[in-house]
């Protein structure tokens, strides 16, 4: 993704692709992702490969200093294994094709691939909308930011109302949200180059 925006936008010709990591508009997980992220379930897994083979070889009565060093190099193989490939980012790939009068939208997930194909001529427009997520337990999140706060780690954002900026692609029976920012004006730049892109093909 581009390092000043979360999403790269790419216009070639009549084709318009936009990839993007953001286009959620709610949490994906009861954990805070400062708390619990791809890093730190990578580390859990690489971690837990490691302890493993040290129980196997106490278990099989193995001695010697080589067992902690293979422990050690599992874990170092291990971990950007899991990051790379099991825990690796979602992606998804809109791509506008005025020539052909497809749309194609491509979500690359851990395991597998999901394409949704809409065509041009159904697309009913194209808007920015604003969501904001309530936490489902205010109270128990209150609670968590309370001890942080106490251990000197307060986790900025926790149990907040979170805002969103939504572009979304509107057809006659449902709404497709292709990319979503906290930062409005980041939205807004993406939906006014994608509104020039289709009155161009018009």
């Amino acid at each position: 993704m581009n390092n000043e925006t979360g999403y790269r936008l790419e216009i070639n010709g009549d084709i318009l692709r936009v990839q993007t990591g953001s286009f959620k508009t709610q949490k994906g997980s009861m954990l805070h992702s400062g708390v619990y992220n791809r890093e730190l379930a990578s580390l859990f897994v690489s971690g837990g490969m490691s302890m493993v083979w040290l129980m196997v070889a106490a278990s099989l009565h193995w001695s010697g200093y080589i067992h902690f060093i293979v422990s050690v190099v599992v874990f170092i193989l291990s971990y950007p294994l899991c990051r790379a490939y099991v825990f690796k980012e979602s992606i998804l790939e809109t791509v506008i094709n005025g020539r052909e009068r497809i749309i194609l939208l491509n979500q690359t997930m851990s395991i597998g691939k999901r394409t949704i194909r809409r065509q041009f001529a159904d697309l009913r427009g194209i808007h920015l909308e604003h969501v904001a997520t309530q936490p489902h337990n205010p109270d128990g999140a209150a609670f968590v930011q309370k001890i942080a706060s106490q251990h000197g780690a307060p986790i900025p954002g926790f149990g907040q109302t979170e805002h969103y900026y939504a572009v979304v692609l509107s057809f006659d029976t449902e709404q497709l949200v292709i990319f979503s920012s906290t930062e409005k004006s980041e939205s807004e730049a993406l939906l006014i180059e994608i509104e020039g892109f289709l009155l161009a093909q018009e």
